[in-house]
């Protein structure tokens, strides 16, 4: 375990980390918690963004991840990939796509891409 991974905060035993995963398409996310798992990572799930944004945020104190993995072609993806820029600048965040031919929203896209780009993010 990591000796500053978020996973020391509760983790039901030896963790890589915790990362949080937004995925709307059930196979993607059960295949990339099955990969993260599979490496030592603890994983938290949300079906969509909303979701996302409600699990780090549940109960009195704001989850603690080392990392979120979100898709932004899914509904409100880019108010979700926003989001955790701008309330959690120190979390890394991963943004995913399955439709890289999908032109629509593309400068929105890029300026997600390159927000934190440099900066750690």
């Amino acid at each position: 375990m990591s000796e500053r991974s978020a996973s020391m905060f509760g983790s039901a035993g030896p963790s890589n980390g915790c990362v949080l995963v937004v995925e709307d398409d059930p196979g993607v996310r059960s295949g990339i918690r099955q990969a993260l798992q599979g490496a030592g990572y603890e994983v938290i799930e949300a079906e969509n963004a909303q979701k996302g944004m409600e699990a780090i945020n549940f109960g009195e104190h704001p989850l603690v991840v080392d990392t979120v993995i979100a898709d932004i072609d899914m509904e409100k993806g880019i108010d979700a990939v926003n989001y955790f820029k701008q309330q959690y600048p120190h979390v890394p965040l991963i943004v995913l796509t399955g439709l890289p031919e999908r032109l629509r929203d593309v400068p929105d896209r890029m300026q997600v891409a390159i927000f934190g780009a440099g900066r750690g993010g």
